[in-house]
């Protein structure tokens, strides 16, 4: 996989090289156009673009363009997250459905676009050409049929499966993936409502899956029956939310000779378990990333010295991250002293140096974390008590992480890292008196604010202007999530009516909120005016008069966002849910025409019904 990876970036350089190339050589001439480029520079162009956006430019432009697109063999990857229903639908009809025999690698991400190309009456799609197939948000009750269709097709080599919903039978979607011919990577996340029968170990044939990636419940219990069905395995990475306690050492029979990459995130497992594990299944392992949350054992250094001599011989990357928090009954000095353990050398030799960090406000909680190479995706920073182990290291870059949280300012300001590569920021203090400069000067010397994708804020504020200020300074955000009691004791009033306000609503990217608490109305109100290129907004309902909340919700939402397709609601029951049902029906509140919805139903621990409005407006999510 890393191969091919490698191959695919070596050919993309090069393709960039001659496309540029050739734009220099035209740019020679006053009169070249575009349209003078060959088709074969156009098409390599197009292998950078979506395809549903070409087809938007392109299709209309002239008859050699119209050719292009519609008379070739030129493969096409389709990657659409977001739309509304009657976008979807012509879609659909003049590219989906015409272009199946072309179709290399589709994403999609929506609940109905998925229902409308994937459901049962439908499934008539000829994707011979499929490649890559991811699917985000999708019903479990699709997944089962749609598999048994895939197994068909002859070079579907990765896919990616995000149920949106519990899935009733884990073990029947296992036994289908591991059919599939071609395939080489597979990411599943997937999540029960309670224990299943244990899934039976493989008896004939095998998978040539290479690279293996599972976010699910319950992993521990399945574990060595599920590797018995892919023996080719070379990476694989668990991550479990939840595991039943293990009352004895789980046994594993598994020969996996191509292992080398090993990734165990949140595993809740004894370390004796963890070293059965590693004996049995991970001898060969050249690459082991550890995360735990709750296990101090897992900090003894010398356990660890002696697993990896006796049982690791090939490996040269040990990443670990633990995060702990004592008892009333534990003494922080203690777990230093045991830290410490890891300053010696046999972690020198093998160039593996460490760090730990304690909350200067609450000493029972540490961090501690292997810092060479540090290959993380998020990272945590606060105000830290005691520094790190090697003392003498200088600054770091640390490029592989995306996503950062802040729990404390003093943190923020004193930090001695970089982190180049971050897109998401979550931020666990209130502001102080910093003017807007100083916040954003000290934030841009860790992170580049101008790159930031996504902004989720978790803590009270008494002056949100502070934030709209912030606001200003991250100009790509698409993503902004608004934590409990965040907007409390502001004065929305005097904030929106200033320049700072008008110029963040003009000119942000925000296409996604998401409000955690139980805002008013007023509140929502402030926030859409904020946000008005919102294509969706997630929010917990009122406890004050529902029907009124909502006519007054919809309302705002037809008069001020246009481009909303998809309103999530949370934790509604069914008496709400009955009423919004008669307040849609019975009411234009939505769009001048009157819209027709269907309803599906799904199983989950709470409600959740979504009404799919056929007019192009909004898509309910509960």
């Amino acid at each position: 996989m890393e191969q091919m990876k490698r191959k695919n970036s070596v050919a993309d350089g090069n393709k960039k090289k001659k496309v540029v190339g050739d734009a220099k050589s035209l740019s020679r001439n006053s009169t070249a156009r575009f349209e003078d480029l060959s088709n074969e520079i156009i098409y390599e162009i197009f292998e950078f673009l979506d395809f549903f956006h070409v087809y938007e430019i392109f299709s209309n432009l002239n008859i050699r363009f119209q050719n292009l697109l519609i008379y070739s063999n030129f493969l096409l990857k389709i990657k659409h997250l977001s739309t509304s229903k009657s976008t979807f639908q012509r879609y659909h009809t003049q590219i989906i459905i015409p272009n199946q025999h072309r179709i290399k690698s589709l994403y999609l991400s929506n609940p109905f676009i998925i229902d409308g190309i994937f459901s049962s009456t439908r499934i008539e799609l000829k994707l011979t050409r499929l490649e890559t197939l991811i699917l985000n948000k999708i019903s479990s009750l699709y997944v089962e049929n749609l598999l048994k269709y895939l197994l068909v097709l002859p070079y579907l080599s990765s896919l990616i499966i995000n149920c949106e919903d519990e899935v009733q039978n884990k073990n029947n979607l296992y036994k289908q993936i591991f059919r599939l011919p071609a395939l080489k990577y597979c990411k599943l996340s997937l999540d029960e409502s309670n224990q299943p029968e244990q899934l039976p170990i493989a008896t004939k044939g095998s998978s040539p899956i290479e690279h293996f990636i599972l976010n699910s419940t319950h992993v521990l219990n399945d574990l060595n029956n599920l590797l018995s069905y892919i023996p080719h395995l070379n990476r694989l990475s668990i991550h479990s939310s939840y595991d039943s306690p293990i009352t004895q050492i789980q046994l594993y029979s598994v020969s996996l000779i191509h292992l080398t990459h090993v990734s165990l995130n949140r595993l809740d497992i004894p370390f004796d378990q963890l070293e059965f594990m590693i004996q049995s299944l991970f001898n060969q392992v050249q690459v082991l990333h550890i995360s735990n949350y709750c296990r101090s054992v897992y900090l003894d250094a010398n356990r660890w010295q002696r697993l990896i001599l006796s049982y690791m011989p090939h490996l040269r990357i040990f990443d670990i991250f633990i995060s702990y928090t004592l008892n009333w009954a534990e003494n922080i000095i203690d777990f230093i002293t045991m830290i410490n353990m890891f300053n010696s050398s046999f972690w020198f030799k093998r160039r593996w140096f460490f760090e730990y960090q304690v909350d200067k406000k609450r000493d029972q909680n540490f961090s501690f974390y292997s810092t060479n190479p540090y290959r993380r995706k998020q990272y945590i920073l606060y105000e830290e008590k005691n520094k790190n182990i090697n003392r003498n290291r200088q600054k770091m870059i640390m490029n592989f992480v995306q996503q950062i949280e802040i729990r404390n300012e003093k943190a923020m300001i004193n930090c001695q890292n970089y982190f180049p590569n971050v897109t998401g920021l979550i931020i666990l203090f209130n502001f102080g008196e910093q003017s807007k400069n100083l916040l954003s000067n000290s934030l841009n010397n860790i992170i580049p604010l101008n790159q930031l994708t996504k902004f989720i804020l978790r803590s009270y504020h008494n002056d949100f202007y502070k934030i709209i200020e912030l606001l200003q300074c991250m100009p790509n955000i698409h993503t902004f999530e608004i934590g409990h009691t965040s907007l409390k004791d502001s004065n929305l009033v005097s904030i929106q009516q200033s320049h700072t306000f008008r110029l963040v609503s003009q000119t942000n990217k925000i296409q996604n909120m998401i409000i955690e608490c139980q805002c008013t109305l007023k509140e929502i109100q402030f926030l859409i005016n904020l946000c008005p290129q919102l294509q969706q907004l997630t929010i917990d309902k009122s406890d004050k008069d529902f029907e009124s909340f909502l006519r007054c919700l919809l309302s705002n939402i037809n008069e001020k966002l246009n481009y909303l397709f998809l309103l999530c609601i949370a934790s509604i029951n069914q008496k709400e849910t009955n009423i919004l049902e008669t307040l849609i029906k019975s009411e234009k509140l939505l769009h001048p025409h009157s819209p027709q919805i269907k309803y599906h139903s799904f199983n989950r621990k709470n409600l959740f019904m979504v009404l799919e409005l056929i007019v192009n407006k909004v898509f309910f999510l509960f």
